[in-house]
């Protein structure tokens, strides 16, 4: 089976996400958010995929407990308990960051092969 657009992809990359009632909104939003230029460089197959990786990022982001941006440290279930980790402390943000996901960190593998490089005259 080929798995062309992002909800298949996310069907393998994310099954846990296949019947998130928010997903056609993730992949919307994600789609927004990846440049033209980038899609042009990466074509259709590549963009979906990064569409997928950035989708799967908001979801959860968004499905963590009152949208902490940081990683579980620890879960305790008599009278519910959830800490998050503070690793992003030293950013003096709450704001997540894709490298807050693993999916967020496979977006940003995957987008570094088709931004273009900077360069600087002289150097």
């Amino acid at each position: 089976m080929a798995y062309n657009t992002p909800a298949e992809i996310i069907s393998v990359i994310a099954p846990e996400f296949t019947e998130e009632d928010n997903i056609s909104g993730a992949i919307e939003i994600a789609d927004m958010q990846i440049s033209n230029k980038i899609k042009m460089r990466a074509g259709e197959r590549i963009s979906n995929l990064l569409i997928s990786y950035l989708a799967c990022h908001l979801l959860t982001i968004a499905n963590r407990y009152k949208g902490a941006s940081a990683a579980i440290s620890s879960v305790t279930e008599g009278e519910t308990t959830i800490s998050y980790s503070l690793e992003n402390k030293a950013k003096k943000t709450n704001a997540p960051g894709l490298s807050d996901t693993t999916y967020g960190k496979e977006y940003s593998r995957i987008l570094m092969s088709y931004e273009q490089p900077f360069y600087i005259d002289g150097m």
